[in-house]
């Protein structure tokens, strides 16, 4: 390489890390500040620090890179396992823009794609605060990066040749570590197999790669050992207890959720589905975006059209699922998350759509041509922004108010006091409290569980005029107060003999608490300085129960 092809590759390398810079120093500037934010965000802040076992498929991959991001020697706990979900998320931006060059010849055209998947609303959101999801879209991006790059070097040399094939064992190398990240990634398994057969049959089948494939489906099972040495440590916090191979079988098929799966039909597929993932394309990209998507389809079959067969696959079988996973669309739109990556790539191939059209334009032209194409993803970007960061923002200040608030309850719970948490939420920021941060070495004070101590079942109407009544089982509440053990699941505890806890709840739980007899005393919390109790625009109020008296 002679000087003036060094000074290039220098000039080139700019563009991805000035790329990095900028969107690293937004996710910064909007990163959330404390604990909570989304569903699982307080779990994802402190499950890894003890390596605890979250929710089914188990996450071993993602507890374990968690658990070596909450030792980084800088901000709160909660804030080191949100930085994580920043750093992979700009990893994946990054490779976005390298795979876009590599589609478009062009370091500064593949900017736009990059750019605008960046400050996507759900992507965005889950860049600044903790997750599975930013560390999944980086290893999406890196298998097809990787995937990619073979692809380029085979192209044109002849058949059986050795050309690239570590860019192909080490895609398949990151994409068995990516299914301890995210079992979703199985998705991915038919376009990545059928990419392969197309660019190299004779690589996919030979010893050398049969070898290798089974060496890292023994990484894969080494990292799903993980749940076993959790279960038996025991961890602190442990959602699922796995002791044989059927307990693992049951962890990773989701036992427990298959129910959701296919349970709509074609019926609701159509009707529910589809329009709602349509909407929430629109929520991300724009509605204008949709036209984009066409068009980049368009300009990637022209130019790559294996590349486009492997996108549409593997966006194809993510969706078949994710479209077919029959929940809340509060759950079910972070499903889509991975499909927004993809989509990114296609509207990225925009500004390409002149090397479609080169035989009727001249060189000017096509420049012109390829910049406004640019411009018009960045300007996409720029109202994605100008949309976003004041809700970003605002989600900060809320965050800023769940740590003061979660801090003043604990620091008015006595020792041996127990907060009886009102909602899935309360229950893992104070979880996060207890069991991440290790406030209970100041005092041994506890966290129930909603549904460990709030215990809800539906008894059928004899008349059937309604469908029944809600009945809630209070007896872990009664046992408390009696000092007998209770089930602190998922908390690992262990009492050293019978202890007659001070019991507190807040205020959404009082009509419930009192209808089953329990007489309470108000607590004052210092609030957030407009009034006693008040917290932004909630006021909370927390309860102690005095007694019980016969329920009404």
């Amino acid at each position: 390489m002679n000087s003036g092809e060094k000074g290039r590759a220098a000039l080139w390398f700019l563009y991805p890390a000035c790329l990095a810079a900028v969107v690293a120093a937004l996710y910064l500037f909007t990163l959330y500040p404390g604990v909570g934010g989304e569903t699982d965000t307080a779990k994802w802040q402190f499950v890894g620090k003890v390596l605890g076992m979250p929710h089914i498929t188990g996450y071993p991959l993602y507890v374990l890179v968690n658990h070596v991001f909450s030792f980084l020697p800088v901000g709160t706990l909660a804030w080191r396992i949100n930085f994580m979900s920043a750093f992979f998320a700009v990893l994946a931006v990054v490779l976005l823009q390298r795979i876009l060059r590599g589609l478009l010849n062009s370091e500064l055209l593949a900017l736009g794609g990059a750019l605008v998947l960046a400050v996507s609303p759900m992507f965005w959101t889950f860049a600044v605060a903790a997750g599975v999801y930013s560390l999944n879209a980086f290893f999406i991006c890196l298998v097809m990066y990787l995937l990619f790059k073979w692809a380029d070097a085979r192209r044109g040399r002849p058949a059986g040749g050795r050309e690239g094939r570590g860019y192909f064992y080490a895609a398949c190398f990151a994409y068995a570590l990516s299914l301890g990240n995210h079992v979703t990634m199985i998705t991915m398994l038919p376009a990545l197999v059928i990419f392969a057969l197309a660019t190299d049959w004779r690589a996919v089948l030979s010893m050398k790669t049969m070898l290798l494939s089974l060496l890292f489906v023994m990484l894969l099972a080494g990292l799903y050992i993980f749940p076993f040495i959790q279960t038996a440590m025991p961890s602190p916090y442990l959602e699922n207890r796995v002791r044989t191979f059927d307990d693992l079988w049951r962890l990773l098929t989701a036992t427990g959720f298959r129910q959701y799966l296919f349970a709509g039909g074609t019926t609701g597929l159509v009707e529910m589905q589809l329009p709602f993932y349509i909407s929430q394309v629109s929520a991300q990209f724009t509605f204008f975006s949709l036209l984009l998507i066409m068009a980049g389809l368009l300009v990637l079959g022209w130019e790559h059209g294996r590349k486009l067969a492997f996108v549409a696959t593997f966006l194809g079988a993510n969706l078949c699922m994710a479209l077919n996973y029959y929940v809340s669309h509060a759950q079910l739109q972070y499903q889509f998350i991975p499909s927004y990556v993809f989509l990114a790539l296609v509207i990225g191939m925009v500004p390409g759509a002149a090397n479609a059209l080169a035989p009727h334009m001249d060189r000017g032209t096509r420049r012109m041509f390829s910049g406004a194409a640019l411009l018009v993803l960045v300007g996409l970007a720029g109202l994605l922004v100008e949309g976003n960061i004041a809700k970003i923002q605002a989600k900060q200040r809320e965050m800023a108010l769940n740590e003061k608030l979660a801090n003043d309850v604990i620091e008015a719970l006595p020792k041996d006091g127990v907060i009886l948490a009102n909602s899935y939420n309360d229950s893992m920021i104070f979880m996060y409290k207890m069991v991440g941060e290790r406030r209970e070495s100041e005092k041994r004070w506890r966290v129930l569980h909603d549904t460990s101590w709030r215990i809800t079942r539906v008894e059928p109407d004899p008349t059937h005029m309604t469908d029944g009544r809600t009945v809630y089982d209070l007896s872990a509440v009664e046992r408390l107060m009696r000092g007998e053990k209770v089930d602190w699941s998922p908390l690992s505890l262990e009492e050293g003999g019978p202890i007659r806890h001070a019991v507190y709840f807040s205020s959404g739980d009082k009509p419930l608490l009192d209808r089953a007899g329990y007489t309470s005393e108000a607590v004052d919390l210092p609030g957030n300085g407009t009034g006693e109790n008040c917290y932004g625009g909630r006021t909370i109020r927390l309860y102690r129960i005095t007694g019980q008296v016969t329920p009404r």
